[in-house]
């Protein structure tokens, strides 16, 4: 692997941390072989809060995640729908339902792929339900001026998993950012005029998948050797970036967020510097 010297160990120190994640769930591999799972209607039993990993009763609209999650995975897309909308109406703020309802619930529809209670068509489902809940909500995210700071938000070519950069950029939308989101496996080339054309102030790399770290790693080389991109700042995220600490420094990255939130501080933070 060509680039940073220590690239090649961080990857391998990544892929063995991510193999430990898998491995510490046996039931991952029955979702090819668990003859229940394979069934188009198999819906996960006795789901409580006691057996789930990101969900908790005490948390803000706890009833609500709840309530979304049994939905989604029970294959009831217009149910799921009209209970964030609901809320939405009653007065619940869409920063928190973002935060509070559809990034954990995601998150624990993952897991629960990941530990093979569900398919993968059923996480599929369960994905595209979410984004045509946020599609609804997107016409609302828009609560006051746009001011001047601009960020665009990209996944690395062959990188399919962009619900996480989608949400970061609304966000980011709703903090008064102008966005230009490119979305899932865009190609290097494409990025790195995106960002000579609009002269984004910010980057953000969504990147899943350890396998993707070299294409991180090349586009922000790519990034630096372009006189009119290179002054970008550049933050990476997703979940290999979270199994190791640190891992941004290494492909070259400016920083890294657990969260939303911790995105747009380190952002503005960022662009304030200069």
């Amino acid at each position: 692997m060509d680039g940073h010297p220590g690239i090649l160990l961080v990857f391998e120190k990544t892929e063995l941390t991510l193999k430990k994640c898998a491995a510490s769930s046996i039931g991952s591999l029955e979702r090819h072989t668990n003859p229940r799972l394979k069934r188009e209607n198999a819906v996960p039993q006795n789901i409580t809060h006691d057996n789930l990993r990101f969900l908790t009763p005490a948390a803000p609209l706890a009833n609500l995640a709840m309530g979304y999650l049994e939905a989604m995975l029970a294959r009831e897309r217009n149910r799921a729908t009209d209970l964030v909308m609901a809320a939405l109406d009653g007065g619940a703020p869409i920063r928190d339902i973002y935060l509070q309802v559809l990034q954990p619930v995601q998150y624990e529809i993952g897991w629960l792929w990941q530990s093979g209670k569900i398919t993968v068509g059923h996480e599929h489902y369960c994905t595209n339900a979410t984004q045509l809940v946020m599609s609804l909500l997107y016409p609302r995210l828009f609560t006051g001026e746009v001011g001047a700071k601009r960020i665009l938000a990209t996944c690395v070519e062959g990188e399919l998993h962009e619900l996480g950069l989608r949400m970061l950029s609304d966000f980011f939308e709703m903090d008064g950012w102008n966005t230009d989101y490119l979305g899932a496996n865009t190609p290097q080339d494409a990025v790195v005029s995106a960002l000579e054309e609009k002269q984004a102030d910010v980057l953000a790399i969504g990147a899943t998948m350890h396998y993707h770290l070299e294409e991180v790693e090349k586009l922000i080389d790519a990034i630096r050797r372009s006189d009119q991109a290179k002054a970008v700042k550049i933050l990476v995220g997703g979940y290999t970036f979270s199994a190791v600490d640190n891992l941004w420094k290494q492909v070259g990255a400016d920083g890294t967020a657990r969260d939303a939130d911790q995105a747009i501080t380190l952002a503005n933070q960022l662009t304030e510097k200069g």
